[in-house]
């Protein structure tokens, strides 16, 4: 049986939610594909190792990686992942790096092998705002992108991370999207990139 691995974060920022751990948890798997969830801690360093130790006992065809990008009103399907880390806020444990490399003699940049473009149009086709982006920011998204791109690649897994959108509240966040638009969206990645894989 192929297998999916989907990671999220715990809140952060002083908030009592995180849109990708919300969403994510509404997600089933595809059929004939096994599926693990994974809340990782937005913490650097801590969260790519938590992913990796996580990955090395799974062993996924596919990892789909999410997290919050409450900024933007719209999906983005991050096409790559920057070496650098570079936090306006603390972690949650505090630490703030400000223009540091996530790998000290690593290259630039790591891009996904994946159609980010496509992934974008199936997301349209669900009727849910989307953009391809080419900067998932300099927080611990970011350094888990980079890292896992960085190390796992290699081992031929679809690899792809989407920032999602605030859900939508109506007293705290009423810009944002409806959750259920939201699942949709990511289910609509997973039925697209599950047909792509081989194994």
């Amino acid at each position: 049986m192929k297998k999916i691995l989907i990671t999220c974060f715990e809140p952060f920022g002083g908030e009592d939610t995180n849109s990708s751990m919300t969403v994510t948890a509404n997600i089933r798997p595809p059929e004939n594909w096994e599926m693990k969830r994974l809340v990782l801690p937005v913490v650097f360093s801590e969260a790519f190792m938590k992913g990796m130790e996580e990955a090395g006992r799974f062993r996924p065809d596919m990892i789909l990686l999410t997290g919050q990008a409450g900024s933007r009103s719209y999906v983005s399907v991050e096409a790559m992942a920057r070496n650098i880390r570079n936090a306006s806020i603390p972690d949650n444990s505090g630490y703030m790096p400000v223009n540091e490399k996530i790998a000290v003699n690593g290259q630039e940049a790591w891009a996904t092998d994946v159609d980010a473009e496509a992934v974008v149009d199936e997301i349209r086709k669900k009727g849910v705002s989307a953009r391809l982006s080419t900067d998932a920011g300099s927080f611990v998204c970011n350094d888990v992108y980079y890292n896992v791109l960085r190390y796992l690649r290699s081992t031929g897994a679809a690899i792809i991370f989407i920032h999602l959108p605030y859900v939508y509240d109506e007293e705290l966040h009423p810009s944002g999207t409806e959750e259920d638009r939201l699942t949709a969206a990511l289910m609509s990645v997973i039925n697209y990139l599950t047909s792509e894989v081989t194994v």
